[in-house]
Protein backbone atom coordinates (compact mmCIF):
# COMPACT_ATOMS: atom_id res chain seq x y z
CA UNK A 1 0.00 0.00 0.00
CA UNK A 2 1.30 3.46 -0.84
CA UNK A 3 0.42 7.07 -0.09
CA UNK A 4 -1.84 6.52 2.90
CA UNK A 5 -2.26 8.90 5.84
CA UNK A 6 -0.15 7.54 8.73
CA UNK A 7 -2.59 8.76 11.39
CA UNK A 8 -5.75 7.20 9.87
CA UNK A 9 -6.81 4.13 11.89
CA UNK A 10 -8.70 2.76 8.85
CA UNK A 11 -5.30 1.97 7.28
CA UNK A 12 -3.54 0.43 10.27
CA UNK A 13 -3.69 -2.04 13.09
CA UNK A 14 -5.93 -1.18 16.02
CA UNK A 15 -3.51 -2.55 18.66
CA UNK A 16 -5.72 -5.52 19.52
CA UNK A 17 -4.94 -9.25 19.50
CA UNK A 18 -7.81 -11.74 19.66
CA UNK A 19 -10.16 -8.93 20.59
CA UNK A 20 -8.06 -7.59 23.47
CA UNK A 21 -6.08 -4.34 23.45
CA UNK A 22 -2.39 -4.91 24.09
CA UNK A 23 -0.47 -3.02 26.77
CA UNK A 24 1.77 -0.15 25.66
CA UNK A 25 5.22 -1.50 24.79
CA UNK A 26 8.13 -1.25 22.38
CA UNK A 27 8.87 -4.26 20.17
CA UNK A 28 12.23 -4.57 18.41
CA UNK A 29 12.57 -6.49 15.14
CA UNK A 30 15.61 -7.66 13.14
CA UNK A 31 15.72 -9.16 9.65
CA UNK A 32 18.82 -10.77 8.19
CA UNK A 33 18.28 -11.42 4.49
CA UNK A 34 20.45 -12.96 1.82
CA UNK A 35 20.00 -11.33 -1.58
CA UNK A 36 20.21 -13.08 -4.98
CA UNK A 37 23.76 -11.72 -5.26
CA UNK A 38 24.80 -13.56 -2.09
CA UNK A 39 25.09 -10.32 -0.12
CA UNK A 40 23.66 -10.52 3.40
CA UNK A 41 21.89 -7.42 4.69
CA UNK A 42 20.62 -6.57 8.16
CA UNK A 43 17.49 -4.46 8.61
CA UNK A 44 16.23 -3.51 12.06
CA UNK A 45 13.74 -1.22 13.72
CA UNK A 46 11.06 -1.00 16.35
CA UNK A 47 7.31 -0.68 16.74
CA UNK A 48 5.79 1.26 19.63
CA UNK A 49 2.28 0.52 20.93
CA UNK A 50 0.71 3.48 22.72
Amino acid sequence: MRDFPPDDAAYGWDGAFRGNRLNPAVFVWVIEAELNTGEVILIKGDVTLL
